[in-house]
């Protein structure tokens, strides 16, 4: 049995396509989790806490809690995959993390729970950094709510042109990516699912005015703070490619989003 530790986008995802189980991890006391992770083949700890500013509270929602996750699986079931799912927030270059006196709280939170996810003695535990989601849920991404923007508004409007990038991947996409690292033989520390291919939001606002054709596009100038979005592809390699085709899911998307406006 795979647990997911929280609900969420990802975790609704995974448990329409595979046997899964959602808790909330959060709420619930050791000895019920002990119970439950006892018999789990995977724990994919996806809980987390956002929408925060303050560091004491997100060190708690997501440092400590990972901690106590990861204890409680180690000590009832060494032999389940603790999956980790952390954030690219945290890093300055695929490579490399920012230096934490730059981190925002959140990636801070997240940061420290890596580090012990990583430094466990757990035998099988793993941590996943996603680029960025393309959810189809405007409140989740900045693509779809552009998607939103164009078909209900008629109007969209870019950060300095939107010559940012994002490597965006589809919400479906991810749920195989983690499917394939839940249950394959390979074993690696630190997953990075990216396509490689960074596009501007430019680019889809482009493919949006191609949909609908009375669409405007703005502009509004404002220091953009740098996210990164330059990824390398080689874990998807690794797991085997899934092909991944954006430009068709947003137009879809857009097609969707133009239906149901009729309806």
């Amino acid at each position: 049995m795979i647990v997911f530790t929280g609900s969420g986008a990802l975790a609704t995802s995974f448990a329409a396509k595979y046997a899964c189980r959602q808790v909330s991890a959060r709420q619930m006391a050791d000895e019920e989790l002990l119970t439950i992770f006892h018999s789990a083949s995977a724990i994919v700890h996806n809980a987390a806490l956002i929408q925060s500013a303050d560091l004491h509270t997100l060190i708690s929602a997501n440092t400590l809690l990972t901690k106590r996750l990861l204890d409680l699986a180690y000590e009832v079931n060494p032999h389940a995959r603790f999956v980790y799912i952390s954030s690219m927030s945290m890093l300055h270059s695929a490579a490399r993390y920012l230096p934490v006196n730059q981190m925002t709280a959140y990636s801070l939170s997240k940061y420290f729970a890596e580090q012990y996810v990583l430094h466990h003695q757990h035998p099988d535990k793993t941590t996943v950094k996603f680029s960025t989601l393309f959810y189809r849920d405007a409140l989740r991404d900045g693509l779809s709510k552009l998607a939103v923007d164009a078909v209900q508004l008629e109007r969209v409007e870019l950060i300095n042109k939107g010559t940012a990038s994002r490597d965006f991947i589809p919400l479906e996409t991810a749920v195989e990516y983690l499917h394939k690292i839940i249950t394959a033989d390979i074993r690696q520390d630190c997953w990075m699912i990216a396509s490689g291919q960074p596009t501007t939001f430019a680019h889809y606002a482009g493919l949006a005015k191609k949909q609908l054709p009375a669409l405007i596009i703005d502009s509004l100038d404002q220091p953009n703070r740098a996210i990164l979005a330059d990824f390398p592809a080689r874990d998807m390699e690794r797991l085997g490619r899934i092909p991944i085709d954006m430009d068709r899911s947003f137009t879809d998307y857009i097609r969707q989003l133009h239906a149901n406006n009729d309806l």
